[in-house]
């Protein structure tokens, strides 16, 4: 099935929003990576509607890193999508083996990208029919207003992800939960899914969003409130509730 079918599949079954961050810092776990994303698995897989893994972490432990990814990757359910946060942004042939590590080498069903360079390094991940990509919108940090935010650049980000999805509808946008209702502005300029952090620990909210026409297109990421919480499934249980529209 493709990314789009997962997700929606999972939703009707799951009615969930909710997108679990499998961000493992090594440093912060008492037991292996590899259990432990088992064990978040296990206690959030009927809330969730995708789990997320930044590769940052994975590439930090080494090279192991990238097999305990994997070993991650095959411990998640077949019916769950799960995307790899790289924020790849090459072009040419270095863009196109990007791509084939994301989609081949990892499977994962969705990846983010930067669109700093252009549709250059888009296209040989949209050229992947049936996966993903979230395109780096708006983002959620503070120093986000450097450039996104002048000369409306976020916003020409969004109108040209419109004009490229008239031919690869597998392309969505990253849209930060903290920068409030520019969200609104932003979503009206296209029609694809849009990955949601900052909400916990970061302390964003699309609650202004829950009543309107695109809410059904948000998947909105957790990672550190609910991993490291004393108590993993409460705590993914009370960003269900938050995040439920059902």
């Amino acid at each position: 099935m493709s990314f789009a079918e997962k997700l929606m599949n999972l939703r009707r079954k799951n009615a969930s929003h909710l997108c679990v961050g499998l961000d493992i810092d090594p440093e912060r776990i008492e037991q292996d990576p590899v259990s432990f994303a088992r064990k978040i698995i296990a206690r959030t897989k009927d809330l969730v509607c995708a789990y997320k893994a930044n590769l940052g972490f994975y590439l930090a432990m080494g090279e192991k890193g990238i097999e305990i990814l994997k070993q991650i990757e095959a411990a998640i359910p077949s019916e769950i999508p799960w995307i790899l946060d790289a924020k790849f942004g090459d072009i040419a042939n270095s863009s196109s083996q990007y791509a084939r590590f994301a989609y081949e080498v990892m499977q994962a069903d969705a990846v983010t990208l930067n669109p700093y360079m252009g549709f250059d390094a888009i296209e040989a991940f949209a050229k992947y029919e049936g996966r993903y990509a979230f395109i780096l919108t708006l983002t959620s940090n503070q120093s986000a207003t450097d450039f996104q935010l002048h000369d409306n650049l976020s916003l020409k980000v969004s109108k040209k992800i419109g004009e490229w999805r008239r031919d690869y509808k597998n392309l969505g946008m990253v849209l930060g939960a903290t920068q409030g209702e520019k969200l609104m502005t932003l979503l009206e300029e296209n029609d694809g899914f849009a990955l949601v952090p900052g909400i916990g620990s970061q302390g964003g909210s699309v609650d202004f969003l829950r009543d309107s026409e695109h809410y059904e297109r948000l998947i909105i990421n957790v990672s550190r409130s609910i991993i490291y919480a004393e108590n993993i499934r409460k705590s993914c249980e009370e960003f269900y509730r938050l995040t439920y529209s059902k």
